[in-house]
């Protein structure tokens, strides 16, 4: 009884009040080393979701987990991170945010100058996705999370790895289109095959003299 009334009047504080017990429990967390391993993990999960924070956790979870050794740090709490950003752009947003304030905040000669090879083990680590680093990078510099002049050294820095995600996406798209143009094709003799559709060059004259030129016995 005592733990459901706990569970209550922490959902009706502030948004801001809950997002500060959770921090309260990772720093708790992350002091007895119990962050890594899944029962830790899912123990964190199960708290962000009690107080109904899941999208917002990976904000806290930068601030707490993140330092100058990122690099390292991305891939000892990947699956935590992955537990949050998984399939979840909102998340995903609140993590790019939580980088923008270690940058602006506290380690701005260390990780702006590799800004772009964090980003870049964010994305290959699965945590970050590429439509989400895009459509942040469309948006613009922002002052959401740091003074908006450090967010824009911070999207200038990473303009070529955002380019190089945006051509990979265009290539993707373009082979998709051209694997549309390709269609099976049924025979009488229960054959099945692949045919090219292209443009016919030429013309419906030329089509015509191809039925005339049909042989049915080859059937």
């Amino acid at each position: 009884a005592v733990s459901s009334m706990v569970v209550t009047d922490d959902l009706e504080k502030t948004p801001s009040e809950r997002v500060d017990i959770f921090y309260a429990y990772v720093k708790a967390a992350k002091a007895a080393n119990k962050v890594t391993g899944a029962e830790n993990e899912k123990n964190i999960v199960g708290e962000a979701e009690r107080l109904d924070i899941k999208d917002k956790a990976p904000l806290v979870l930068a601030e707490l987990l993140l330092d100058t050794n990122i690099l390292v740090q991305i891939k000892t709490y990947r699956t935590l991170f992955l537990r949050f950003t998984h399939e979840n752009p909102k998340a995903q947003k609140y993590l790019i945010g939580g980088f923008e304030q270690l940058v602006g905040d506290v380690y701005m000669n260390d990780l702006l100058p590799k800004a772009v090879v964090v980003l870049k083990q964010f994305y290959d680590a699965d945590i970050l996705e590429e439509e989400v680093l895009i459509e942040w990078s469309k948006k613009g510099p922002s002052k959401k999370y740091v003074k908006k002049e450090v967010s824009k050294q911070i999207h200038e820095k990473v303009a070529p790895f955002i380019a190089w995600l945006q051509e990979a996406e265009e290539e993707t798209s373009d082979e998709e289109e051209d694997e549309e143009e390709v269609e099976v094709a049924f025979s009488h003799t229960g054959k099945v095959g692949t045919e090219v559709i292209k443009p016919d060059a030429a013309g419906p004259a030329a089509k015509d003299e191809e039925e005339d030129d049909f042989d049915i016995d080859a059937i």
